[in-house]
């Protein structure tokens, strides 16, 4: 379920803004871009929630429950593709049962598929972790472990994982389930009406180089950027700018 607000969103997002501005953050994005398992007592960054915790996201924390209303439900690029085709993409996304341990934390699944062939083929899941710290909002993220159920093969063209539809699956992610992605941090921060969200640049590593994201977030979707940055030539290249808009189910 969506928190409902406290304040007005203009009200909010103007308090957010001064908040983001005026306070340093004691979380901190690694730089070495490997991956660990998460452990519910690792950093002041956060770490793995304990089961049976609090199911609904932020629960109490107006800009986390903000960030909820706005980051979950389903979208597609539809639209997007109608215009410039491309890839057909949809976007997934819902909360974590049982992880969050405070109202401090909202944890969330979210999963892409690729539809462009009518086939509908997960190829990102993700768990993130966005937990406030000196008034920032800081999304930790994590890869499943190969061997869970939810866990992505881009390369195996095996299905869709439609996580979101399988509450039990979510509810029994454990620690050793989430492999952290280390400088892949996404922090958030109050952009007009709206959030934007980014990695610090060139801290999310891949093979020979880093991946740069930003994300602005609304209420009726979002737009997610990607960009490769080629450690060898120094040079940021595109890689996808998906527009992503909220599917409305049909009344």
């Amino acid at each position: 379920m969506i928190a409902s607000w406290n304040v007005t969103r203009p009200a909010l997002v103007a308090a957010t803004l001064f908040v983001l501005v005026g306070c340093g953050s004691s979380l901190s994005p690694g730089s070495s871009g490997s991956m660990s398992v998460a452990a519910s007592s690792s950093s002041s960054s956060g770490g793995g929630g304990g089961a049976g915790g609090e199911g609904a996201g932020g629960g109490g924390s107006p800009l986390l429950d903000a960030i909820e209303a706005d980051l979950l439900g389903d979208f597609d690029n539809s639209a997007q593709h109608a215009m410039m085709a491309g890839k057909l993409i949809e976007r997934h996304v819902c909360v974590v049962p049982g992880r969050a341990d405070s109202a401090s934390v909202l944890w969330l699944f979210v999963e892409q598929i690729d539809d462009t062939s009518g086939l509908r083929e997960t190829y990102s899941t993700r768990v993130h972790e966005i937990r406030l710290s000196a008034g920032k909002a800081v999304a930790r993220v994590f890869k499943l472990a190969v061997t869970h159920p939810l866990a992505d093969d881009p390369y195996a063209l095996d299905g869709a994982r439609d996580g979101c539809t399988k509450p039990a699956i979510l509810q029994a992610i454990t620690d050793a389930d989430l492999l952290y992605r280390d400088g892949c941090d996404l922090t958030f921060a109050a952009g007009g009406s709206d959030f934007v969200a980014a990695t610090e640049a060139n801290t999310c590593a891949v093979p020979g180089g880093f991946i740069n994201t930003s994300e602005s977030v609304s209420p009726d979707g979002l737009t997610q950027t990607d960009t490769y940055f080629d450690a060898a030539s120094k040079k940021p290249q595109p890689l996808s700018a998906l527009t992503f808009v909220r599917v409305v189910p049909t009344p």
